[in-house]
């Protein structure tokens, strides 16, 4: 299976690509600074990856999908200081930051199920997907119990599932 198979590269990939076309648009002075780096953290954020999926070892591969993350993190600050310099409206940014949250989640539970095909691991991203996952988790319970009481009802999330499938695969 390639690395362009897997949806959490090719959501990567739409959001490195999507930051390098509005920095191409931005001053000089935005460009050399800013720009630059906010493009080579989206484009880390491929290489992790894909350097991931290319590592035959499992500690490898949560290795780089922890970088992965970090970097996604990353571009989500570099994506808010670019809001702060008016260099993208509110809707780019909150589009970009609901993608690159998406993003973060996705990976942490292609990790998660990459770590489940072998449940005798004992190494040291363990703990972390453990931790990131429960933060999701007790979000999204506390986003269901505030639904709730507001009468509402939640949309169903498929995105766990696509991506146990995929990890199943790789």
């Amino acid at each position: 299976m390639s690395v362009h198979s897997l949806r959490i590269f090719r959501m990567a990939e739409e959001i490195s690509d999507t930051l390098a076309v509005h920095a191409d648009s931005w001053t000089p002075i935005h460009q050399d600074g800013l720009g630059r780096q906010i493009v080579a953290s989206a484009d880390s954020i491929c290489q992790h990856i894909r350097d991931g999926h290319d590592s035959k070892l499992l500690d490898d591969r949560l290795r780089f999908l922890r970088f992965a993350e970090q970097a996604a993190i990353d571009t989500r600050n570099d994506v808010r200081r670019a809001h702060a310099r008016l260099l993208f409206d509110e809707e780019q940014m909150t589009s970009l930051l609901r993608k690159l949250f998406g993003l973060s989640i996705a990976i942490v539970e292609f990790a998660y199920a990459l770590m489940q095909r072998e449940p005798e691991y004992a190494g040291d991203h363990r703990a972390w997907i453990e931790r990131r996952r429960a933060w999701r988790l007790s979000r999204r319970e506390a986003q269901a119990l505030a639904e709730a009481e507001a009468g509402g009802e939640m949309e169903p999330d498929s995105s766990d599932r696509e991506i146990e499938t995929e990890a199943t695969s790789a």
